[in-house]
């Protein structure tokens, strides 16, 4: 999810969070929860049909790893749970489909501080339909 206010016809901050889980063979099962807050300036736009943003800013989460003991605990790390922060850097690409409703599309790339146990360089994708309310 997340939520983009315009800041100036130029310039938005986006909010944004999710959830992941899964299963890693060393890890067992994990969940993150995690956030970001980027500045999105404008890099360019082709007509009133396509925009094209730069994101930068910073992310940050919570892991947990060897839930309900399904795998081993990592060498030097006395506890399954932790805290991660670190940069983050992307693209998004809005293709207006009206004069509310676009297609976005979504790209991040980050570093994670604070010894991450799931990914230290994490990246995120997504698309999705975006209302713009005015």
């Amino acid at each position: 999810m997340s939520y983009t206010p315009m800041l100036t016809n130029r310039l938005a901050l986006r909010l944004s969070g999710g959830y992941e889980n899964g299963h890693q063979t060393s890890r067992g099962e994990y969940s993150v929860y995690q956030g970001q807050v980027l500045l999105s300036p404008q890099l360019f736009h082709l007509g009133e049909v396509a925009y094209f943003h730069l994101l930068v800013g910073a992310g940050a989460g919570f892991e947990w790893t060897n839930q309900n003991g399904s795998g081993e605990l990592v060498a030097g790390s006395s506890e399954p749970q932790r805290f991660t922060y670190g940069p983050q850097a992307g693209l998004e690409a809005d293709f207006f489909l009206g004069n509310r409703l676009s297609l976005v599309a979504t790209g991040t790339k980050g570093y994670l501080f604070n010894n991450s146990l799931i990914d230290h360089w994490p990246s995120l994708a997504s698309v999705g339909l975006r209302y713009h309310f005015r």
